[in-house]
Formats: C-alpha cells, structure tokens, sequence
C-alpha cells in the first residue's frame, strides 16, 4: 500500500514519534518551525497541529488557532493543545523572545542594559559593547 492509498490517519499517525506521552512531529515544517500535512484533500500542505486537534476533538472556530500547552513546540497530540484568538498565538516569535529575561550571554534585559533597533527588536547593550570592543577598538 502507497503512501497515496494509506487512509489519512495511518498516513498522519506515520510521522509522529511518541515520546514521553507527547506526539512529536516527524514531518516537514514551515519556516517557522510549525508542523506541516499534506491532508490529500488541498493542493497545499496544512498545519499538522490543527488537523490532528480538528481530527481528534474537534472543529476549530474561525480566527483561531491550535496553541501548545507543552512545551514541545512539534508536539501534535491533541491533549496537549488548546483553541486561542488567531491574533493572540503565543508561539509567535515576539511573544516568545518578549518573555526572556536574559540575553542568549546571560546578561539581563533591564532599561538600562537594552536597546531596540529600527526594527523594535531587542538587543543587549553589554554585548554589543562588548563585540565592539573585541572587533573595532581592537
């Protein structure tokens, strides 16, 4: 049997990795980092996460997405995700990076240790000092 006659669940199921009660997803991703399936029904792939929470709970709303409660972020059991505000996706980015409190070195975002460049991403002024010592003053 082809991957094109499995039935869709069998074809679903065969890219996930059961670890430690979690689904982590073996498929491809999005430039994101979001799990990807292709469901045979659209010429595009889908959001793995959504299908699987839409397959095995039910229907999401329209304007909202599937959110990870653990913290496997390829993890695609349902049980471990719930519906939230499109708008409000907690696994973007910005929300992400707006909850560290330290610089990928350890030194503390505070007011007077931060900068926000032209594009309002944060940055760490001890480590850009300290790069500029190392690579201009040097």
């Amino acid at each position: 049997m082809t991957s094109h006659t499995k039935p869709m669940i069998d074809r679903f199921m065969s890219y996930v990795d059961r670890r430690d009660g979690h689904w982590l997803w073996t498929g491809g991703c999005n430039t994101k980092g979001r799990p990807l399936f292709w469901d045979g029904g659209s010429k595009t792939k889908v959001s793995a996460t959504r299908w699987s929470y839409e397959y095995f709970i039910g229907p999401i709303p329209p304007g909202h997405d599937a959110h990870h409660l653990c913290v496997y972020k390829h993890c695609v059991r349902p049980m471990c995700l719930e519906i939230v505000p499109g708008d409000k996706h907690p696994d973007d980015i910005t929300f992400i990076n707006g909850a560290k409190t330290h610089c990928p070195q350890d030194h503390e975002y505070t007011e007077e240790n931060t900068y926000h460049d032209r594009n309002n991403k944060r940055g760490c002024k001890t480590c850009k000092r300290e790069w500029r010592r190392a690579h201009i003053w040097s």
